[in-house]
């Protein structure tokens, strides 16, 4: 199966089975999409049964890096560009198109601790 058939799918079941939200369904179409196009720049195969995890590890070297790609994306970005296709290949392994997901053993990058913010007195008093 193509990609592009693929993607059509899993954002079908987006939308109808799971009744995500229109943003977040264009969210996950723009990553994979983003993904398609470093496959198709990179002359890999569109295949979607001979994606390979080296591939995947290549499209987040890729964003990571300034020279390549526009600005170098943020962790927290990378991360939730890796989230999006893990849950591509697990929807296409659930559904038996693949027998093996590509995703499944690439570690998520370490998102740095965030502090919380707190609203001062007055911020709290204005509110």
């Amino acid at each position: 199966m193509q990609m592009q058939i693929a993607i059509d799918h899993f954002q079908h079941y987006l939308t109808i089975q799971r009744g995500c939200a229109v943003g977040t369904v264009k969210g996950y179409a723009t990553d994979l999409r983003l993904f398609q196009d470093y496959l198709l720049d990179n002359n890999c195969s569109l295949e979607i049964d001979e994606i390979e995890e080296k591939h995947i590890l290549g499209f987040l070297s890729y964003i990571s890096t300034p020279q390549s790609y526009k600005l170098p994306n943020s962790v927290i970005t990378r991360a939730r560009k890796l989230s999006s296709i893990r849950s591509f290949f697990t929807f296409l392994r659930k559904r038996k198109i693949l027998l093996n997901n590509p995703s499944e053993f690439i570690e998520v990058p370490s998102l740095p601790d965030r502090e919380p913010e707190y609203l001062s007195i007055d911020e709290f008093q204005k509110a």
